[in-house]
């Protein structure tokens, strides 16, 4: 495999992120603690996000997910999962 320092920065913070959600999926401490993400995706390309926000409804099951952006596009993009409210500031 190649080392992390020739990933893109998109790449090697989408894999910092499944990391954390593969921990806090798998930590039974703080189970049900809501969750705040701001702009995690914003290095990501559109379809690398289309693909994140399933999971991040997936993970809404079970705890509040918060996700501040200012990005339209990832606004639209997490406004089309079930369960998902969108609040502008």
């Amino acid at each position: 495999g190649l080392p992390i320092t020739q990933l893109s920065r998109g790449t090697r913070e989408q894999l910092y992120l499944c990391l954390r959600l593969a921990l806090m999926q798998t930590s039974h401490r703080g189970k049900h603690v809501p969750v705040l993400f701001d702009d995690i995706a914003v290095n990501s390309d559109r379809a690398r996000f289309e693909a994140l926000a399933p999971v991040l409804g997936e993970i809404g099951r079970d705890r509040q997910v918060i996700y501040f952006t200012c990005h339209e596009t990832t606004r639209d993009i997490l406004a089309q999962h079930a369960g998902a409210r969108i609040h502008t500031i």
